[in-house]
């Protein structure tokens, strides 16, 4: 009797705990970001800009939308397509995202119609409120004198850095212009060597 009540709660176990793997598995496959289209794209006519970095999160618009990217597991949490962006029937979009990190805002230059999108997800919001406190990359052009001690000239780089206080953070591809060989790079800001260097699909 006690033999069969302990097989009984071994099947139970067992069977529970196979439904919360295939719980998590299925879970893991709604939350993961579509990225199918990345290794036929290509860089556009702009390189690809940092929006917003901070010591957990970078978030970069491109021709692959805009992307919310976990520097810590080095993985992207968020993305809102282009095509998704494309919708909204903008003439001349802009984005930006808040001081505090926790907003992505898109802009029509050509309208001035607003909208706003919760980073984390992919839900686009009209914007009635007035925006304040945007976080504000520096631009940096190859005219300027920092260019060729900043940056490896060999890659496309970007024109937006975000300066923290011990280094900084730039976007590089390879001349090919390959969407999938995106990668962000931080140096030291005093010696500018390269601390790190992330690609951004790895796929």
């Amino acid at each position: 009797m006690i033999k069969k009540r302990s097989k009984i709660i071994l099947s139970i176990s067992i069977a529970v705990i196979l439904a919360i793997i295939l719980l998590a598995f299925t879970a893991a496959r709604q939350n993961a970001v579509d990225l199918t289209d990345i290794k036929t794209m290509n860089i556009g006519s702009e390189m690809p800009e940092i929006l917003y970095a901070d010591d957990n999160t970078a978030v970069l618009s491109g021709a692959f939308g805009i992307i919310e990217f976990d520097l810590n597991r080095e993985c992207i949490h968020s993305r809102i397509s282009f095509k998704e962006i494309e919708k909204l029937n903008l003439d001349m979009p802009s984005f930006s995202v808040s001081a505090d990190g926790k907003w992505i805002y898109i802009t029509d230059l050509q309208t001035d119609k607003k909208y706003k999108c919760k980073l984390g997800t992919d839900k686009i919001h009209i914007d009635e409120d007035a925006q304040q406190n945007i976080f504000s990359p520096v631009l940096i052009n190859q005219y300027d004198e920092k260019y060729e001690n900043w940056f490896d000239t060999g890659y496309l780089i970007s024109e937006t850095v975000v300066i923290k206080k011990e280094s900084y953070l730039y976007l590089r591809a390879k001349s090919d212009w390959s969407m999938e060989s995106l990668q962000l790079s931080e140096c030291d800001i005093k010696t500018n060597k390269e601390i790190k260097t992330i690609n951004i699909f790895d796929i």
